[in-house]
C-alpha cells in the first residue's frame, strides 16, 4: 500500500490536476502527524485547502514542464499559443475597470458607514446585533433625510 503523501499527491493531481511540491507535502504531513487516525479523504481537503491558500511557487512542484507556462508567455509578439494540458495559475489581484477607484473607495466607506443605495437614494442599513438605541437612532436618521427629500 503507498504512503499518505504519495495517495494525497496521486489523488490532489487526478482530481484537480495539482502536482504537489514533494518537499511542501513532506512538511504537511510532518505538520499534521501529531493527529492520529486522521483519515486520508480529510487530509486530502486539508492540504487541498492549505496549497489553494499558499504561494503556488511553494506548493506546486515545477519538475514537469507541461504543468508550466510556456518561457515566452510575456512575449507581446505572440499572438496565440494552445496549451498542451492544464496549467495551475494564481490570480493575486483583480481590477475594477468598470469603475473609478474613487467610486470603489466611496462605496468601500459606505459599506463601512452601513448605507447602501437603492437608485439614488441612500439608504441606512441596521445592525441586528448593534444597541437598539443605535438602532432607533438610524432610523430617525433615515426618516428626516427622507423627510428633507420629500419622501
Amino acid at each position: 500500500m503507498a504512503n499518505p503523501e504519495e495517495q494525497i499527491a496521486a489523488q490532489l493531481l487526478s482530481s484537480k490536476s495539482l502536482p504537489v511540491s514533494a518537499a511542501w507535502l513532506s512538511n504537511f504531513i510532518d505538520s499534521t502527524a501529531h493527529q492520529r487516525n486522521v483519515p486520508l479523504s480529510a487530509l486530502t481537503q486539508t492540504a487541498l485547502f492549505r496549497i489553494l491558500a499558499s504561494d503556488f511557487r511553494d506548493s506546486l512542484s515545477t519538475r514537469t514542464p507541461s504543468s508550466l507556462l510556456p518561457v515566452d508567455v510575456l512575449d507581446p509578439t505572440v499572438q496565440e499559443r494552445r496549451l498542451q494540458s492544464l496549467i495551475p495559475v494564481q490570480v493575486l489581484d483583480i481590477e475594477d475597470i468598470g469603475a473609478s477607484l474613487w467610486s470603489q473607495v466611496e462605496a468601500i466607506e459606505r459599506v463601512e458607514r452601513g448605507e447602501a443605495i437603492r437608485g439614488r437614494e441612500i439608504v441606512r442599513t441596521i445592525n441586528v446585533d448593534a444597541d437598539p438605541e443605535q438602532n432607533a437612532e438610524y432610523r430617525w436618521e433615515s426618516y428626516f433625510c427622507a423627510a428633507r427629500n420629500g419622501k
